[in-house]
């Protein structure tokens, strides 16, 4: 069956939107005139509880947290999608003639700022020199925002980009002015099919599945999940419009992070203030991965932007230290 990627992406995004609608709706019940993104979590919860709502089941995502963490039996779903911008990054590293990336961002909470650290550290293990500039849009999906924010990374002198947003403006936008770029949630070859580099792809059908199955057997409980590539949570699209040596160090780092023989934040690390946050041969701490609020030096990005109430809920979530 022959699918149609650009309808299809088009049918999740109005999707997307009604979900969107009906969480704000829930929001009204709590307080006419105001959005899911500015309510006060205690009392949405609160609420929530009134009308006889004590769990959450499989809702992935920091965005949600912030309530999720205080509902009974709330399980926190969230996933290593920065294993996928460690490799991303070296590519990057190998293939940037200028040592530049540009990176379109959502918003400044702990996993996006995993994503853009671990993406440096990635193109630094490769080019110690590489630097990155972001551009902050305040949506998961915004095509306009973002494609103004790619172009204007361009502009900047980024002559590969890179997003943590939804929309496939930023390939799109890529694709026209043959600039390399990633793909983000989805594989998005069809949007850019000649300097599409890889995506990395959000694969939440096998937690699904698996989660589903627990409920109908009887053996489900609640439980905090932070999957990776080991789980084949976050899958790495094809490597494409790459030379064959790039391919193979790509898929070396991919098969090596999930075994576990590669983690993108051992030290020496140094923060974007050039203090050391993690010494030589250390592991950044997975408290520390959860509740990520600074930059690694290289990003070029306003430090004091963080979403502190998301920081919080992340931090308080009982993932085994693992990551």
């Amino acid at each position: 069956m022959k699918i149609d990627y650009k309808e299809a992406f088009e049918k999740s995004r109005i999707a997307g939107s009604i979900a969107a609608g009906a969480l704000d709706e829930v929001a009204k019940i709590v307080k006419p005139g105001i959005t899911t993104n500015e309510i006060d979590t205690s009392v949405f919860v609160q609420t929530l509880k009134n009308h006889g709502v004590d769990r959450f089941f499989c809702v992935p995502g920091e965005s949600y947290l912030s309530v999720m963490d205080e509902l009974l039996y709330s399980p926190g779903i969230s996933s290593r999608f920065y294993e996928g911008r460690y490799v991303s990054g070296q590519i990057a590293g190998h293939l940037s003639k200028t040592g530049q990336a540009g990176y379109v961002a959502s918003f400044p909470i702990p996993e996006v700022m995993r994503g853009i650290n671990a993406f440096l550290l990635g193109a630094q293990s490769v080019n110690p020199k590489f630097r990155m500039k972001v551009i902050w849009v305040n949506s998961w999906f915004d095509p306009d925002k973002e494609a103004n924010a790619a172009k204007k990374l361009i502009d900047q002198g980024a002559d590969i980009l890179t997003q943590h947003t939804d929309s496939t403006a930023v390939v799109q936008i890529a694709e026209e002015n043959k600039v390399l770029a990633f793909g983000q949630a989805s594989d998005m070859t069809p949007f850019a099919p000649d300097y599409l580099l890889t995506s990395i792809i959000n694969n939440w059908g096998d937690y699904y599945t698996a989660r589903t199955k627990a409920v109908l057997d009887g053996s489900w409980f609640s439980t905090d999940t932070f999957g990776g590539m080991d789980v084949n949570m976050v899958v790495m699209g094809a490597f494409k419009n790459m030379p064959e040596q790039v391919k193979r160090s790509a898929k070396a780092t991919t098969k090596a992070l999930a075994s576990g023989g590669v983690h993108p934040f051992v030290g020496p690390i140094i923060k974007q203030d050039g203090t050391t946050m993690v010494a030589e041969g250390e592991k950044l701490s997975l408290k520390a991965l959860l509740g990520m609020d600074w930059y690694v030096q290289g990003v070029d990005v306003d430090p004091n932007r963080i979403d502190e109430r998301r920081r919080r809920a992340m931090q308080r979530l009982d993932f085994s230290e693992t990551a």
